[in-house]
């Protein structure tokens, strides 16, 4: 059934904070390596070190990686940074044709900012289902992957036309 649910849309802080991580000391880590990458980049790059491209989530629903994702989102909208929020399920419109558009769409949107945190929920929807006989919708669901994983290949780091100055685009992607 088709949603009348934005596909990507800013991303809204929420009261989660660090704290409320439970005791996961490698996760909390996680967290504070990211917030150093979100306030420092320049330092970073002067050293000659990489922005990560991105983070993903895997684990079977319940385990806190929606809540460890609203963490991340709140730091970023703490620091002014640029935040979309995409359901993949929802890129996959009952109606073939587009999704690979909407995510290159949601890519775009983030180079016109010096710093992007772009949120992927459900990035199971782009994979066929093993044995999945090869249909219009199994089709759009590589084409969605194909473009996706096109457009995390080098968003880290780029330079945007007629300027020196690095601007990077990271991504949060979330599967079960």
């Amino acid at each position: 059934a088709f949603s009348s649910k934005p596909i990507s849309k800013p991303y809204r802080p929420t009261g989660e904070t660090v704290d409320d991580v439970g005791g996961l000391p490698e996760l909390k880590e996680l967290i504070a390596h990211f917030t150093v990458i979100l306030e420092f980049p320049h330092i970073i790059r002067s050293f000659g070190g990489n922005i990560m491209p991105g983070i993903l989530f895997s684990g079977p629903p319940g385990t806190g990686k929606s809540m460890c994702a609203r963490v991340l989102g709140n730091i970023a909208a703490s620091k002014g940074i640029y935040i979309r929020e995409t359901h993949c399920g929802l890129l996959m419109a009952p109606i073939t044709g587009g999704a690979p558009n909407r995510i290159a769409d949601v890519f775009k949107q983030a180079r016109k900012h010096e710093q992007a945190l772009l949120i992927f929920d459900e990035v199971e929807a782009f994979t066929r289902i093993r044995g999945e006989a090869q249909s219009g919708i199994a089709e759009e669901k590589n084409d969605a992957l194909v473009e996706f994983l096109s457009q995390m290949d080098g968003v880290a780091q780029y330079l945007k036309k007629g300027e020196s100055r690095l601007r990077s685009i990271v991504v949060l992607a979330m599967t079960n």
